[in-house]
């Protein structure tokens, strides 16, 4: 696709010629005969073409061009941001002592035929510890506890639920002396009455751990108990925010085992009897990036000239680690580290710095500015001439192709002691694409406009998406006035970010919709440095409110009612979308309702449709999936964006 570029002055011939004319009155109020046999007039049209023939090559400026004025004031194209997935390590084998998985470790997809693995770094190690039970607990209603701990030493059975007919919210806890925190447990159960009612495609229970605010849900790998109706293997993941915490009279880190109504409303007849249960640390779940380490790269030998660039051999660059550095050889032989900086502005003589274009891969150092006094100032140090030069590391990767989908990343590239095997449960996100010239030209005007400092609200949402390319949409909530829970509270600004999304036009998945932590952090310490000292900033995602449809339609004469309802079903999920709905087709605005009569007119302007015979709108909750009765209007708080959940359209042929 060709970018877009706009056209610097678009005046014509014909616009020139008539601004000529209209000065000549003012400037020459005896020359009365503007006609086109008039001399001047011929005149004035032979200059009108050779400034019109000037304009038309001024509007073919290259690309490149373009770029080099950006860069004139301080903006550079985004590179390409890496996709994250989390990795789950297998064991050979139950831990029988620490198992570290170190940061560092390479895993990839596997390879085809004609495209390369897509390798995924582990950004932050751990160690996988046999967990150490010391406390078991049982609960009615999360508050009093019932201490089954010596009973399960001794192998003594009892009851897994304290009311022999468990009623929703009863409780089986079970406390570990050591984190379990980003680990798999594998729970072996030994009943002794299984218990009765509770189905197996339908459990009745939930597993969760104890964040320290809360109880957070823990994926099920799987459960041979099929609900614990009978002895059987229960595997879970770990929150990695499990915290300790006290319960009853033990304090420890926990686990819990929740009645829960079922999908259908059943759940247990008879509480399950526990004889033993034996927990083991199967795996352990670490972060991962879409990134490749490149070692001891050498880049050249140094000239020692003012602005002397060198290119690493991959692009691009991603973020630097702190290790990650240049290094210039020394006259006697040794490595010295220089430091990266981000432009030469604040660069002495004497300081070893240099620049590093992530997007392509250029490093620069400092050039010589000549004064107005005739003399030459050098902002930062120059290699010695002759000077080898190489990148101690630095690694590469990012954009698009790494958000892989779930189960895709199964190679293990180095051998890692006791570890089986690997795999995402979730797919890889994050993965944003180089930004193009056609979204820098229009950051352009709003750097200009913010001047890299936070004081109004359009300056710090300018300013966050400045920050990252992973963040598609911002909107900065002002605090309200005193009452007004609906807004932050004075002296603190709201920043609501939104990140980019594969293809926004669908059901978009609840974690898609939220910003990763590691990109809140990021957009919060980049507008952090450039706020006012009076000012708290929050990043946090928008209150999401999800939207269901349902419609039913009448397909005009001829047209086929399956591609009618797959255009009328893709209407709906642009228009209720955060990036492409609303109104003006841009996302839809922060703060703004919802009402079934917009619906109508998007279905009745589908092509195909003869006109809709009825269309419901309904809150839906996007964590469950679920939907409450139908209303007219869906009321939308000022820090609110509305999302689609699944639409349901059916249409019946002319």
């Amino acid at each position: 696709m060709t970018l877009p570029t706009p056209r610097l002055d678009d005046r014509s011939f014909q616009d020139l010629v008539d601004e000529a004319k209209r000065r000549i009155p003012k400037l020459a109020p005896e020359w009365t005969d503007h006609n086109v046999s008039d001399p001047g007039v011929a005149l004035i049209e032979l200059f009108a073409f050779m400034t019109d023939q000037l304009l038309y090559r001024l509007n073919r400026v290259p690309d490149r061009h373009y770029v080099k004025f950006l860069e004139l004031i301080g903006l550079r194209l985004f590179p390409p941001a890496p996709a994250r997935a989390n990795v789950t390590f297998w064991l050979s084998a139950p831990a029988a002592g620490p198992v570290p998985i170190p940061a560092g470790v390479e895993v990839s997809t596997l390879r085809r035929e004609q495209e390369a693995p897509i390798v995924y770094r582990i950004e932050k190690g751990m160690t996988v510890e046999p967990p150490e039970l010391i406390a078991c607990l049982s609960s009615t209603d999360g508050k009093k506890f019932t201490d089954n701990y010596d009973q399960l030493r001794a192998a003594k059975p009892f009851l897994a639920f304290t009311d022999p007919n468990p009623a929703p919210d009863e409780q089986l806890l079970f406390g570990f002396k050591n984190s379990q925190a980003s680990h798999a447990l594998s729970l072996l159960f030994d009943l002794d009455i299984g218990g009765i009612g509770g189905d197996p495609d339908h459990p009745p229970l939930t597993w969760e751990t104890w964040t320290g605010e809360r109880w957070v849900p823990c994926d099920v790998e799987k459960d041979d108990t099929a609900a614990l109706n009978w002895t059987g293997e229960v595997v879970i993941h770990i929150d990695p925010a499990q915290t300790q915490w006290k319960f009853g009279e033990q304090t420890a880190r926990w686990i819990r085992c929740r009645v829960v109504p079922a999908a259908d409303g059943s759940t247990y007849s008879r509480s399950p009897r526990l004889r033993g249960v034996i927990v083991r640390a199967v795996g352990g779940t670490v972060p991962a990036m879409h990134a490749q380490l490149v070692r001891t790269e050498l880049l050249g030998r140094a000239q020692g000239i003012p602005a002397e660039s060198f290119r690493t051999r991959f692009s691009p660059v991603l973020p630097r680690e702190p290790d990650e550095v240049l290094e210039v050889r020394a006259p006697d032989g040794s490595w010295e580290a220089w430091t990266e900086v981000d432009d030469f502005s604040g660069s002495e003589e004497g300081d070893p710095h240099y620049t590093l274009d992530a997007a392509s891969g250029e490093i620069r150092f400092g050039p010589l500015v000549r004064q107005p006094d005739g003399s030459g100032r050098q902002f930062g140090r120059l290699p010695t001439p002759g000077s080898l030069l190489r990148m101690r590391s630095y690694r590469i990767g990012g954009g698009r192709v790494g958000n892989v989908g779930a189960g895709t990343i199964v190679v293990l590239r180095e051998t890692v002691p006791y570890v089986d095997n690997v795999v995402n449960r979730r797919a890889a996100r994050g993965g944003v694409d180089a930004e193009d010239l056609a979204n820098a030209l229009q950051r352009g005007p709003r750097l200009l406009k913010a001047r890299n400092r936070a004081v109004t609200a359009d300056d710090f949402e300018s300013l966050a998406i400045e920050s990252s390319p992973e963040v598609a949409r911002v909107a900065c909530i002002q605090p309200g006035v005193d009452g007004d829970q609906s807004r932050p509270p004075a002296g603190t600004i709201a920043v609501l970010v939104l990140p980019r999304v594969t293809d926004p036009v669908r059901a978009v998945p609840i974690e898609e919709l939220r910003p990763s932590q590691t990109l809140r952090e990021h957009v919060a310490h980049y507008l952090d440095v450039r706020r006012q000292l009076t000012a708290r900033v929050v990043v946090s995602p928008p209150t999401l409110v999800g939207v269901r449809v349902t419609a039913e339609l009448r397909s005009a004469p001829g047209s086929d009612p399956d591609a009618v309802q797959e255009r009328a079903l893709a209407a709906l999920y642009r228009y209720c979308s955060p990036w492409t709905g609303g109104p003006a087709r841009n996302g839809w605005p922060f703060g703004r309702p919802i009402h079934v009569g917009e619906l109508f007119a998007i279905l009745g302007a589908v092509e195909g449709v003869a006109y809709v015979e009825s269309a419901t709108l309904q809150p839906a909750n996007l964590d469950r999936n679920t939907a409450a009765a139908a209303i007219e209007r869906i009321e939308v708080a000022p820090t609110g964006v509305v999302c689609s959940s699944t639409h349901q359209v059916t249409v019946t042929p002319a």
